[in-house]
């Protein structure tokens, strides 16, 4: 297992962990943008903050230093960048009304986790 996909999978099993919505994963590598773009949703802007704090948490755990990350203050979309991973964390009603899979679905292999 190299040491990239072993971030990818620390990110969604720590999503699937605490009761992530729709976990996805785009392959995005022919962007420049990052490697991966990773979306999930939460059942409320609670659950989204524990979702992204529960992440930073492993993150630095892990090891990983440059992390970005925008959102925090309403909790309605969370962005976490890492660099090579991007994770998007939305309600429902902002992951429908931005559609993020149907941009990404075009350029990616998608990958469902749930």
């Amino acid at each position: 297992m190299t040491i990239k996909k072993s971030i990818k999978e620390l990110i969604i099993n720590g999503l699937n962990e605490h009761k992530a919505i729709d976990v996805v994963s785009f392959d995005i590598k022919v962007t420049s943008l990052a490697d991966d773009i990773i979306i999930a949703s939460g059942t409320s802007n609670r659950h989204i903050r524990a979702l992204s704090e529960h992440l930073l948490t492993l993150l630095k755990e892990n090891g990983i230093k440059n992390i970005s990350i925008e959102g925090l203050e309403d909790c309605n979309w969370v962005l976490i960048d890492i660099g090579d991973e991007v994770i998007h964390i939305l309600s429902t009603e902002m992951r429908n009304f931005y559609d993020l899979e149907g941009i990404f679905q075009n350029i990616s292999q998608k990958q469902n986790y749930a």
